[in-house]
């Protein structure tokens, strides 16, 4: 989109002549000329005084002058201090003054009288020649800079590119001499661009309304220029809505006056937005500023782009982990926790079969009372394993429907209880009845089974086990309490992850694998829901299971 203006800014010129005559007769000339004369001063103080003070675009300045400095000598003050172009005016041509004068590098040399046409030309190849000299100066600290910014943003690992951008950010509203210097990012699941980095200038007063996150749907129209323009400039941000390029409640909540908008891109599509607001006064851009905006964004776009990458890998590696520890983990499951219990299965049957008259009744139902167990132990530890198999394959999807969650907690106890019968537990179900959930009724039973065998596991005979509900802004809590043995705190962190062996006996021997936990949390996550864990060594633990109350 291109940068428009209302009209071209008349150039001011600082006279410094103290015969007011002739001072008087300049001006004139100026203004007839179409300049705009910023003031009229006599002395060689005054003249870097008012350099200081007027920031005028160039200074008509007489050698000869009243003060105790001449105008070459304020010349020389005024280069030390100021970046302004000055033309000596004299009635004098002499080989000493011209060659004072041709050491302080003046933009022009006119001698007096002279005609307008004069003043004109050498005003304009002046201004032409300052003009050319500032784009190279500013071509070269931009290349500078850039490489700068380049180079360090190269050089960094990829756990501190947040860090590095920060700072680039930083150096980027330095250098562009902006108030405030923004980096959004766009977010699919939340349809919005987040916001990753900005920087103020520290003398800029804001209201610290901006915004962290902003929807998609609300700069339809700024994202609709930025895909056919390589940027949108926005004169005036509080008329912004009245072109369609924001909702009105952004354009009069910013403090700002005017802003740059320059868009990353992935193909056609707009991944991001680097923003540059102006807080004190709209700021004009002519097209090397913008140019140079659009380098610093394609930086900050290949750092973005850097860290997405980055990212990924990591991620992929973490999964690639996950994956072979699942994959040990599977393979040591089958082949200790399921091949052993069929050894002793095996191993007691084989007796049996061998001496069964030598036992007395007693010692057999012993026997069948461990060989029941085992089997029972075998089978749920297979059903686990297939169940956790299935859902690796993706071949488990939740079926969602209305249930009582009070009815689901009453048919897991009735799976366990005659292993809760065997250890003299009582299992207690506080859920009140018809206490709906929306949710896949077989997962959340599996879930409430584990729990429950878990606590029976982890309890000495004759202990309470209790289920109780709590509802609270919309989220059904349901926990499930016992007074065993606990869990150490090292351990709590590594109870649902399949890469770590959690598997301890209970307080009969009783065996287990770890993975009852692991279905828990992948039917949990299934249905919207997490658990959570709470558990003092020798006081017992309470697992609570979290889901959406109420119906669908």
């Amino acid at each position: 989109m291109e940068i428009t203006y209302s009209g071209v800014k008349k150039k001011r010129i600082l006279i410094v002549e103290d015969e007011q005559i002739i001072a008087e007769d300049i001006a004139y000339r100026l203004n007839a000329l179409g300049y705009e004369v910023a003031d009229k001063v006599a002395t060689g103080h005054e003249a870097v005084e008012k350099a200081g003070t007027l920031s005028p675009d160039l200074i008509l300045m007489d050698i000869v002058l009243k003060g105790t400095i001449d105008g070459i000598q304020a010349h020389e003050m005024i280069k030390e201090k100021y970046d302004i172009p000055v033309i000596f005016l004299t009635s004098f041509s002499d080989e000493t003054t011209f060659s004072r004068a041709k050491m302080t590098q003046p933009f022009g040399y006119i001698i007096k009288p002279f005609e307008e046409r004069e003043l004109k030309s050498n005003i304009e190849i002046a201004l032409y020649k300052h003009e050319i000299e500032n784009k190279l100066k500013s071509s070269l600290e931009v290349q500078k800079l850039i490489s700068e910014i380049s180079e360090y943003l190269l050089g960094l690992p990829a756990g501190r590119i947040d860090e590095g951008l920060d700072r680039a950010v930083q150096l980027v509203g330095e250098f562009s001499g902006e108030d405030h210097v923004y980096v959004y990012s766009f977010d699919r699941g939340s349809d919005s661009f987040l916001l990753l980095h900005e920087w103020y200038d520290p003398g800029v007063k804001h209201n610290n309304r901006d915004y962290n996150a902003i929807k998609k749907e609300d700069i339809v129209g700024l994202l609709s220029g930025l895909k056919k323009n390589s940027h949108i400039y926005i004169q005036d941000i509080k008329e912004a809505h009245t072109d369609g390029l924001v909702e009105k409640r952004i354009a009069n909540e910013s403090d700002a006056k005017s802003t740059v908008m320059i868009p990353i891109k992935s193909g056609d599509e707009i991944t991001g937005l680097i923003g540059f607001d102006s807080y004190l006064k709209p700021k004009h851009w002519d097209e090397g500023e913008i140019t140079t905006l659009n380098l610093f964004g394609e930086i900050i776009e290949n750092a973005l782009r850097r860290k997405h990458i980055e990212t990924q890998l990591i991620e992929s590696e973490k999964n690639l982990k996950e994956i072979n520890a699942s994959k040990d983990r599977f393979f040591s499951i089958i082949s200790h926790d399921l091949k052993n219990p069929f050894a002793g299965i095996m191993g007691f049957t084989e007796v049996l079969y061998d001496s069964f008259d030598v036992y007395d009744d007693a010692e057999k139902k012993r026997m069948l009372f461990m060989i029941k167990n085992a089997a029972t132990s075998t089978y749920k530890l297979l059903e686990n394993l297939l169940e956790w198999s299935r859902i690796q394959l993706g071949a488990v999807k939740p079926v969602f429907s209305k249930n009582d969650a009070s009815a689901l907690v009453n048919e897991a106890i009735l799976l366990i209880r005659d292993i809760a019968a065997a250890k003299n537990i009582k299992i207690v179900n506080e859920v009140p009845l018809n206490t709906e959930v929306f949710c896949d009724g077989n997962m959340i039973k599996l879930i409430f089974r584990n729990l429950l065998s878990n606590a029976v596991k982890f309890s000495n005979q004759g202990k309470t086990v209790k289920v109780c509900s709590d509802a609270c802004n919309g989220t059904l809590k349901i926990s499930v309490k016992d007074e065993g043995i606990g869990i150490s705190g090292n351990v709590i962190p590594t109870l649902f992850r399949i890469d770590r062996a959690n598997s301890s006996k209970g307080t009969m021997g009783e065996k287990g694998t770890g993975l009852g936990l692991i279905l828990c949390r992948n039917f949990a996550e299934m249905n919207n829901s997490n658990i959570t864990v709470q558990s003092e060594e020798g006081k017992g633990s309470v697992f609570t299971l979290s889901m959406p109350a109420g119906g669908d």
